[in-house]
Formats: C-alpha cells, structure tokens, sequence
C-alpha cells in the first residue's frame, strides 16, 4: 500500500475508529520512545559503572558534544532481545581509549568463529586475540575482573576494558 492509500483509507474509517488508530498511534510512540529512554539509561549505567562516562563543566558543553556525530555505531541486541546502540566515541572520553576501544572491536570482530565454538552466549574480556575472562553474566564477569592488575592498567590507560558479548549464532 502507498502512503496516499493508506490516507485515504484511514480518511474512509468512521471518526471514533480513526480516534482509536490515532490513540493507537500515539501509544507506540510513546512506548518506542520510552525504550530508547531505557536504552540510553542502560548505555550511562555501563559507562559510569566502567568509569568511562563524559563528564561536562556546563550544559553548553554538553550540548555541544551532543550535536556531533559520531562514527563507528554499534548495534546490538541484548540477551532480552531488545535493540540497543550506542556510539563508542560516546563511551571513551580521550582518543587513545576511543582507539584502543575500536581496534580491540575490530580484532573481537576477526576472531569471532573461534570465539562463538568456545564462549558462544558468554561475556568475554578481550584483548588483542585473548580471552581474558568470560561469564554467562557480565555484571559478575565485570565485578570479577575489575580489581585486578590487567583491568586496573587498561583503565588508567584507556579509561576501560573492551567486554563483549560473543553471539551463540553468526550472522552468515
């Protein structure tokens, strides 16, 4: 059906059942809105529980930083399958996390077939070809690993680790 169908069907439809497709309407919106609200909720969670949230002196400056663009998006679906993403510029305040963020990416990305046959479904710590740790929860995964020596000198470096979710299926 065309956009210019469906107007004119709708336009067809008695006022109380175009009230309803409108109310209707209005609801989804409201419901996919507040998804992206919940969404972006859980990214600022992950950022401050990894010590990598951008901090800002003013608002001017926020809204500053929120007007850019920002490459390299990632899309993702988490094990509830919702639909989530993110911006890893959002996530590493410095270039030098930002690069390491996106190489290690880029690495987990060309390793993935060996990853999925060992870890498919489990939260891995990775870094530059190796498994550092892995959980079927990340929340342990991360709680477990953060004091240690590795997590320590890759957040005084890069202001994070690289955790990832390997997939239990591969896109073909």
């Amino acid at each position: 059906m065309t956009y210019q169908e469906i107007v004119k069907a709708i336009a067809s439809l008695p006022v109380t059942e175009r009230d309803s497709l409108v109310e209707l309407m209005c609801q989804q919106q409201i419901e996919q809105r507040r998804d992206e609200i919940a969404a972006t909720g859980e990214q600022v969670r992950q950022a401050v529980k990894m010590g990598t949230a951008q901090s800002f002196d003013n608002v001017e400056d926020l809204k500053s930083y929120l007007q850019t663009d920002s490459e390299d998006e990632v899309h993702y679906i988490d094990r509830d399958g919702n639909p989530l993403s993110y911006h890893i510029k959002d996530l590493y305040p410095t270039e030098v996390g930002y690069d390491y963020v996106t190489s290690q990416g880029k690495i987990f990305d060309t390793c993935l077939p060996d990853l999925a046959s060992k870890y498919a479904g489990k939260y891995v710590v990775f870094e530059d070809g190796q498994t550092i740790d892995s959980d079927l929860d990340e929340d342990s995964l991360l709680n477990r690993i953060w004091q240690t020596e590795f997590a320590i000198n890759r957040r005084d470096r890069y202001h994070g680790i690289f955790c990832e979710l390997v997939p239990e299926k591969l896109n073909d």
